[in-house]
């Protein structure tokens, strides 16, 4: 089993920020379940490109201690 929950939050017309909570079961005893919580920053670049960065830290053992990576909207 494995949920997600969070809000995004509009700083201007342009750029908005997530913030978020992540669960992932273990598949298996011998690891402990997943958990991390994750920020984000979106800003429009143009009408139809968005550039972001995203960050994510671990909260339980077994989590990645922490992720970083950045996206690329394009929209037709």
């Amino acid at each position: 089993m494995s949920g997600a929950v969070g809000s995004q939050f509009v700083v201007s017309n342009l750029s908005s920020v997530r913030l978020s909570y992540n669960y992932d079961q273990a598949a298996t005893n011998q690891i402990e379940d997943n958990q991390s919580v994750g920020l984000g920053f979106a800003t429009s670049l143009t009408n139809r490109l968005q550039f972001g960065v995203d960050a994510k830290a671990g909260l339980s053992k077994d989590a990645p201690d922490t992720r970083m990576g950045i996206r690329l909207n394009m929209g037709f």
